[in-house]
């Protein structure tokens, strides 16, 4: 599992338009923990809002915001980790998502 998800990980930030700032990737993390229950990405949340209690507070909106998007995303859409994405590589995006499920909130789109 753990070397699947180095593998897609950022066809799925393509897929879910989590971009590869800090929000999205903790919006990243939530969305694979809400599919797999993985402790990894529970830890890498736990930090994170650690960290923005603790040392950045002005970011606790956007990180919050971005947790609860991944884990809604992840929690609405059938799991996408184990799809045999190589063979969707020239597949438009915009096909994948409709034929996976996945409803992407409007700003992320």
């Amino acid at each position: 599992m753990i070397v699947r998800g180095f593998q897609i990980h950022d066809f799925l930030h393509v897929l879910t338009g989590f971009d590869s700032s800090p929000a999205g990737e903790v919006g990243m993390a939530a969305f694979h923990f809400a599919q797999l229950r993985y402790p990894y990405h529970a830890m890498r949340m736990a930090v994170t809002t650690t960290h923005m209690a603790f040392l950045n507070p002005s970011v606790i909106t956007l990180g919050m915001d971005a947790i609860a998007a991944g884990w809604s995303l992840g929690r609405a859409t059938r799991n996408l980790h184990f799809e045999h994405w190589e063979d969707e590589l020239d597949a438009p995006i915009a096909a994948l998502r409709e034929r996976m499920g996945l409803v992407l909130p409007a700003q992320a789109a």
